[in-house]
This record gives C-alpha cells, sequence and structure tokens, in this order.
C-alpha cells in the first residue's frame, strides 16, 4: 500500500488477524485505527512519511510486532501501554516532534534499535534519561 494517495486505514484491518506485515509508507495516512490490537500475528508494521499524530493505546495488543516504523510523521507523544510490545526488536522515530520516550520503555527487553534522529526536541536532560533507561539498545539520536 505504499506510494499512493492512501488518507486512511479502515478499522476493518482488524479483522486481517492473519495479517504478518503491513506497509503503508509514503502516504497521507493521518492515524491509525485501534484496531490495530487486534492483529496478533503482525510483525512489521511501516507506516513512515505519513501525516500520523498519535498512537493508539491498542497498538499494545498487537504483541507479535517486531519491527515499528513510524518515521517521518507528527506524532507528539508515545502512549505507555507500546512499552508492553515485548518482542519489539527495532523501533524508527526519526523526523517527528516527540520530546520525551514513555518510562513502560525499559520494559522493551527484546529492543535492540531505536532511531531518534531528526527528532531536536529531546533536552540533554532527556537524552541522558533514554540512555540510562535503555542502556543495551542501540541509540541514534539527532546528534549521530
Amino acid at each position: 500500500m505504499s506510494n499512493n494517495k492512501i488518507k486512511s486505514i479502515p478499522s476493518e484491518i482488524g479483522n486481517a488477524t492473519s495479517l504478518r506485515e503491513f506497509f503503508a509508507a509514503t502516504n497521507q495516512i493521518s492515524s491509525i485505527p485501534p484496531s490495530i490490537g487486534n492483529l496478533s500475528n503482525l510483525k512489521i508494521f511501516c507506516v513512515q512519511f505519513n501525516q500520523i499524530t498519535t498512537i493508539p493505546e491498542q497498538i499494545q495488543d498487537a504483541k507479535s510486532l517486531e519491527i515499528l516504523s513510524l518515521a517521518n510523521n507528527k506524532i507528539i507523544e508515545l502512549p505507555e501501554s507500546m512499552g508492553n510490545l515485548s518482542k519489539l526488536i527495532e523501533i524508527e522515530l526519526q523526523n517527528n516532534n516527540i520530546s520525551t520516550i514513555p518510562a513502560s520503555f525499559k520494559k522493551l527487553g527484546s529492543l535492540t534499535y531505536m532511531d531518534l534522529s531528526g527528532t531536536n526536541t529531546f533536552s540533554e536532560k532527556e537524552i541522558k534519561n533514554i540512555e540510562k533507561m535503555l542502556s543495551n539498545v542501540y541509540l541514534s539520536f539527532p546528534y549521530d
């Protein structure tokens, strides 16, 4: 579904419970439906280069999620519930308007990589907090 002029992800996507990969990059999508939580087999969810502003709390129910690319959107904050994505290995958050990472991310024991480059809204104090909280994760910050 990438590189089209798609404006929304229908809530019916939650009915595709066998879906393992979803790619809808470079579109005009403004939100992720809460029904994403029904996708218990989803491993890869890539919606970079869209207009997304918020992530639904229900994303925590996509328990098989390993790769999450939310880069180049308009996201301001991440829900605490994302800390329940225990199989998450990689998360791309670059070029958003995020200024904090939820404390629940310390529970992401499988996480090995988080890209925050191009996100110049982090204070030096927050960067130190993130580095301490995710000491075993390769972090890419704006200055990298």
